[in-house]
């Protein structure tokens, strides 16, 4: 500090304009000095944070929510408590969502989850001490807008895959565990979350019924909201599968102990991002929907990297398309999924006629 007061008294500024500039870097200091833990917003996020299941979610969200505790308390030249935002505020991040993310889906993400907090905080303050409940200021804002590059791209991420994409994608596998992750994603429709910590147990091999080999899939937990397109706490919908080319992958792994997928250190099963990364890896190999892009190089250039829209989610909507395409109901693709509602399952089935009928399923 003594030596930017040195600089400046070198210089013909007036003593009132370096009071002001004085004031406006300590009040910087002492805002970012203070770590999350110890703001106003920490007890506010824990407790909403504790209301979500996935260890990934609460990571994630817990990212959004302090970005947004930052961006308030840059604009706002000031340390914010939650109860201190306002309806202004969170129309002003409506506006910075919009120009700083090129990305819908992400916008969105970001509004809903820091909404979501507000509303979680409203509902529990003053319950137990008679005090006036925190107003939510997102009520009624309005979401970030999708320009219309947005549109294309969602547009281009509703196409669905067809069998010979899907058995090029697990073909370009690039280890025996990405193969069998891929596998259980696609024939057994299952989401990312599910197949990172599927076990052993989970799978059962059996020869039988007119000897007919097949696998069965049971007791695997689920724990969500059916507003998140997830079965309540319980078990997940017994699935079979008879299909050969997936009986062959995953034959080796029925029965096993422990999780299929371990992370690197060996104890625990793999996170979500990492099975995204096998689903990307192996579509880029495949060159399925690549595409290529400008990414920032260590050295502070430009450089082009492959990537590909295809996300694991894909060939779980793969699966569902592909049982509505050889007569199955729409009812009985809803309980195979898991899915609360028939109402969700529709939205899986976004198949283009004139692609199904000229593509071979």
């Amino acid at each position: 500090m003594k030596s930017i007061l040195a600089i400046l008294g070198g210089m013909n500024i007036a003593p009132d304009a370096v009071s002001d500039l004085v004031k406006m870097i300590e009040q910087k200091k002492e805002t970012h000095a203070l770590k999350k833990d110890e703001t106003p917003w920490a007890d506010a996020v824990e407790g909403w944070l504790s209301t979500q299941t996935s260890k990934e979610t609460r990571r994630k969200y817990k990212r959004r929510i302090w970005q947004f505790y930052d961006w308030v308390t840059k604009n706002r030249h000031e340390v914010v408590v939650v109860g201190d935002v306002t309806r202004e505020d969170a129309e002003e991040y409506v506006k910075f969502l919009e120009t700083e993310f090129p990305s819908a889906s992400t916008k969105k993400n970001y509004f809903w989850c820091v909404k979501s907090m507000f509303s979680h905080q409203k509902e529990n303050s003053g319950q137990q001490n008679g005090q006036q409940p925190v107003i939510n200021p997102f009520y009624k804002v309005r979401e970030p807008k999708a320009g219309r590059k947005d549109r294309q791209t969602t547009k281009k991420k509703h196409e669905v895959l067809v069998r010979r994409e899907v058995d090029a994608i697990i073909a370009n596998a690039h280890s025996d565990d990405a193969k069998a992750f891929l596998t259980l994603l696609y024939f057994f429709a299952l989401r990312n979350a599910e197949a990172c910590r599927i076990e052993g147990r989970h799978l059962q091999y059996v020869y039988g019924e007119g000897n007919k080999e097949h696998i069965i899939l049971s007791g695997l937990q689920v724990k969500g909201k059916e507003g998140d397109n997830i079965i309540g706490e319980g078990h997940i919908v017994q699935r079979k599968v008879y299909q050969k080319r997936a009986i062959d992958v995953l034959a080796p792994y029925c029965g096993t102990d422990g999780f299929l997928f371990t992370g690197s250190r060996g104890k625990d099963h793999i996170g979500v991002r990492t099975g995204f990364n096998w689903v990307k890896r192996a579509a880029i190999a495949a060159e399925i929907r690549k595409y290529a892009t400008v990414v920032k190089s260590k050295d502070g250039g430009e450089r082009q990297k492959d990537t590909t829209h295809v996300s694991p989610h894909w060939l779980r909507h793969a699966c569902a398309s592909v049982l509505r395409h050889n007569g199955a109901s729409i009812e009985s693709i809803s309980e195979f999924l898991g899915h609360a509602s028939v109402k969700i399952t529709h939205v899986y089935l976004h198949a283009d006629p004139e692609m199904s009928a000229k593509t071979d399923y």
